[in-house]
C-alpha cells in the first residue's frame, strides 16, 4: 500500500499539488494532489479574479465544450492556488494561462472572501487596458467583455455559469463600489484601530482615476490621498477579512 508523503514537490505524478488549510487558514504543512479527496476538515484556496477595463466593462471567458462541467457558458478567471502560491500570486498566473494577459499581485484589490466545506474562494478586481486576449486551449473558446448590467441579462439567459453567478452575489457590493467608487465624508476606522475623517472625493490631474482625500485624527492629524479604489479593499487576518476603512457611527 503507497502511503501519500506530507509534502513533496509542486509536480509530480498526480500534477497539481495545493497546500491544506484547516478552517481558520492556519497552514496545515501539508500537500494534497489535485483529484483526490481532501482530508476531513482541510481546505485549500481558490482565487477568482475580475478583469475591468477602462470603461468599467468586465472580461468574460466561454468555458469550452470539451469542459466536463459548465461548457458553453461564460465565466470569469478563477483556479486553484498551487503548493507555495499566495492567494493573489494563484491569481495572476490563473489569469496569464487563461487569457495570456500578465498583472502584478499587488495590483489586485480583494473584493469578497467565503468558504464552502473544503474550500476558501478569494475574489479579486482590477483594472487594466487589454488589447488582445490569448485564449487557454481545451479551457476557453472565445471571449468578450461586458458591463455589469449585461453580466445580469446573461445571467437571466442561461449563459452563465453556475459558479459563477453564486460568486457574483457574493462580490456583488464590493464589485460595485470598485466599478464605482465614491466615498462618503465622514469618519472611518482602519483596521489597524487609527481614525481617520475623509474630507472629500477627488480626481486623479493625469489619470482621472478617483482618489479619497482623508486626515488623520491623531497625532499631527497628516492629510492623505489614497485612489478610492482601495478604500474598500478586504485584508485577510487569519480567516478574518477587514475593510481596510469602516464608516463609523455619524
Amino acid at each position: 500500500m503507497n502511503q501519500q508523503p506530507e509534502s513533496h514537490p509542486k509536480s509530480w505524478s498526480y500534477g497539481e499539488l495545493w497546500d491544506l488549510l484547516d478552517q481558520n487558514r492556519k497552514p496545515l504543512g501539508k500537500t494534497h494532489p489535485r483529484g483526490l479527496k481532501l482530508p476531513e476538515g482541510s481546505y485549500h484556496v481558490i482565487s477568482e479574479i475580475w478583469t475591468v477595463d477602462p470603461l468599467n466593462r468586465i472580461l468574460l471567458t466561454l468555458r469550452s465544450a470539451d469542459k466536463e462541467f459548465y461548457p458553453n457558458l461564460w465565466e470569469v478567471t478563477a483556479g486553484s492556488v498551487l503548493a507555495g502560491e499566495s492567494s493573489r500570486d494563484g491569481a495572476v498566473r490563473e489569469l496569464l494561462e487563461e487569457t495570456g494577459l500578465k498583472e502584478k499581485p499587488d495590483a489586485l484589490h480583494l473584493i469578497s472572501t467565503f468558504d464552502f466545506p473544503g474550500v476558501f474562494v478569494d475574489i479579486y478586481a482590477h483594472r487594466m487596458k487589454v488589447a488582445s486576449v490569448n485564449l487557454q486551449q481545451g479551457e476557453t473558446s472565445s471571449y468578450r467583455f461586458a458591463t455589469l448590467d449585461q453580466i445580469d441579462e446573461l445571467i437571466a439567459q442561461g449563459k452563465m455559469a453556475p459558479h459563477i453567478i453564486h460568486h457574483l452575489h457574493t462580490c456583488r457590493e464590493g464589485l460595485e463600489f470598485f466599478l464605482h467608487p465614491t466615498v462618503e465624508p465622514g469618519r472611518y476606522r482602519h483596521y489597524k484601530g487609527g481614525e481617520y475623517e475623509a474630507l472629500g472625493m477627488a480626481t486623479h490631474s493625469e489619470t482621472g482615476e478617483p482618489m479619497v482625500v482623508y486626515r488623520a485624527l491623531y497625532g499631527d492629524q497628516k492629510v492623505w490621498v489614497r485612489p478610492a479604489s482601495m478604500w474598500n479593499d478586504l485584508i485577510l487576518r487569519g480567516n478574518l477579512a477587514l475593510r481596510r476603512f469602516s464608516r463609523m457611527e455619524k
